[in-house]
Parts: C-alpha cells; structure tokens; sequence
C-alpha cells in the first residue's frame, strides 16, 4: 500500500512547526527572517495579490517534499518576494499559536 505524499511530510511539517514555536525556523536563512518580520508589511500585503498562484503552487509543493532539507532547498529557489511573503504568513502563524499558548482562560 503506498502513502500519499501528505501523509510523508506530516511528521516533518509537525517537526517545523514544532521548532519554530521554539525559534528554530529551520526553512529559513537569517536574511530571509529578517525581511520577513522588518519588512514593509504594505508591500508584503501587495506582494500577497500579486504572487497568489506562485505562493499557491509553492505551499502545494512544500506539502509534498519529501524532507526537511528538500523543503528548504524549495524556499531558497522560490522567487524571493515570494520567498518572503511565504515567511511572512509563516511567522504570522507561528504569533497566532503563542497568542493562543499564552490566553488566560477566565
């Protein structure tokens, strides 16, 4: 019986998430972070309708790499307003999650 693709990156899409909950964005290089969480969240925005179909197709391949090392080296060659956009929604993700973490139930 073969596995779908999903289902062989759901353990390492859990481990990514995982770490950068603990700040280790393993997809990530320094410079891109960077951009990602100083950049111009006007132009992120606009970059956002205008890379839609690339982010699209970039989160879809993403989902079916086959290791950690493969998904990164996809980031690496996406173009890089894309590349940024795609960290950008990541770090927005990874805010919601600790918001969530630390709400103080009444």
């Amino acid at each position: 019986m073969e596995i779908a693709k999903e289902e062989r990156l759901r353990p390492d899409l859990i481990y990514l998430l995982e770490r950068g909950l603990t700040g280790y964005h393993l997809l990530f290089d320094d410079e891109l972070i960077a951009e990602a969480l100083y950049g111009d969240e006007e132009q992120i925005k606009e970059d956002g309708e205008k890379y839609n179909d690339l982010l699209n197709d970039a989160v879809r391949k993403l989902i079916s790499a086959r290791s950690v090392g493969e998904a990164r080296d996809l980031v690496e060659n996406l173009p890089r307003p894309v590349a940024r956009l795609f960290a950008y929604i990541y770090f927005q993700a990874i805010q919601r999650s600790l918001d969530k973490k630390s709400a103080t139930l009444h």
